[in-house]
């Protein structure tokens, strides 16, 4: 449900410095960032419209549903794919610690914990999955494919 990501992204939003976004941002190529969101944005939508109802291993995701997301996934990576393409992955950002206070990170590190227990395991782990593949087959670059 929104009201939950929403916690989520609320409770993740005060750890990253404002300073973050305008940076990565002078890192890319403007044009496929925007790109890249404008995919996000109609990929949530989908999401939105083909509600998953948390479910025991077996998935609730109908066909249909499931094929709308597995369409919007795919418009998702093919227009995010060349700006994260752009994203120097290699860069010391990614390894820098979060700099608030450990209490603050473990709420939101919770809200995450907590929100994704409540979701259709199948498909949570079929996604998760997913990304294990990408991992594994990540590039000399960090790019993941």
């Amino acid at each position: 449900p929104q009201e939950k990501t929403m916690a989520v992204y609320d409770a993740v939003k005060p750890l990253i410095d404002p300073k973050v976004a305008p940076y990565l941002m002078s890192k890319v190529n403007e044009e496929d960032a925007k790109a890249a969101y404008a995919a996000l944005v109609k990929f949530t939508e989908v999401v939105k419209a083909n509600p998953i109802t948390p479910s025991a291993p077996a998935t609730t995701v109908s066909a249909g549903s499931a094929s709308s997301i597995g369409e919007a996934a795919g418009k998702l990576a093919g227009a995010s794919y060349p700006f994260m393409k752009g994203i120097d992955w290699l860069d010391g950002l990614w390894g820098q610690t979060v700099p608030t206070n450990p209490q603050k990170t473990l709420r939101a590190i919770d809200k995450m914990i907590v929100m994704g227990a409540q979701m259709d395991s199948a498909a949570l782990k079929e996604a998760g999955m997913a990304h294990v593949k990408a991992i594994q087959n990540m590039d000399d670059k960090a790019m993941m494919t």
